[in-house]
């Protein structure tokens, strides 16, 4: 059984989102988007994948590396076994959590400014907002 979610950024109060298929709890897709994925650029770069099984450390594995991107902490996007499944846009939250619902998502993941206009990560788990740095420390302190 696969931990469904969905992964996004705020454009100026729309947001783009990918589905992701595999590992979406927070001590997997949660810790790799606040550790690798940690500013406008690259989470950007992750919606230009499109859809994925998984995430990765890296987006894709550099032209020269031979190994597939499943064998080295690469995305896999759904684009590498012939499938377009590109990003898709909602204009509200509530839409792109309705989609993430949809899915079957079990978590909700968007990278968007703050009160003090800084880009976070946050988590939507069972209706719930939190920021994400907050929200994996907790899972921190009960393992």
């Amino acid at each position: 059984m696969s931990t469904r979610c969905r992964i996004a950024i705020e454009h100026d109060g729309k947001f783009e989102s990918i589905y992701c298929h595999h590992d979406g709890y927070l001590s997997y897709v949660g810790r790799k988007l606040q550790k690798y994925y940690d500013n406008p650029e690259k989470v950007r770069a992750l919606m230009e994948l499109g859809d994925i099984s998984s995430l990765g450390d890296e987006l894709l594995p550099p032209k020269e590396v031979t190994a597939t991107p499943f064998d080295h902490g690469y995305c896999r996007p759904y684009s590498l076994r012939g499938e377009e499944s590109p990003s898709v846009f909602d204009d509200t939250l509530r839409q792109l959590y309705d989609r993430t619902e949809d899915c079957w998502g079990e978590y909700l993941y968007v990278y968007m400014k703050d009160y003090e206009g800084i880009y976070r990560w946050f988590v939507w788990e069972i209706g719930q907002r939190r920021r994400l740095d907050i929200a994996l420390k907790e899972l921190e302190r009960s393992e």
